[in-house]
């Protein structure tokens, strides 16, 4: 993500938090699908503020966990 030129994004990155929801448990064996999505992308004071959600399902289909991801890339030094 951080070299894809169409997000601008650089190196100078933060984790700005996570939450996971769990609707069914998660086994060994279980195979999962996963869809991201950029949820929202917007500037603060210079940064730029990421949020990524993903949502995963089992092979049948059945909801399992749904994450959201917040990225904070920094502004240039300088």
């Amino acid at each position: 993500m951080v070299q894809d030129p169409q997000l601008a994004a650089h190196d100078r990155v933060m984790h700005g938090g996570q939450e996971l929801q769990f609707a069914e448990p998660v086994r060994i064996g279980d195979t999962l699908i996963c869809t991201p999505r950029i949820a929202d992308l917007r500037s603060l004071r210079g940064m730029e503020l990421l949020t990524v959600e993903v949502a995963c399902t089992k092979a049948d289909g059945t909801a399992v966990v749904t994450s959201s991801s917040r990225l904070v890339f920094m502004p240039e030094a300088g």
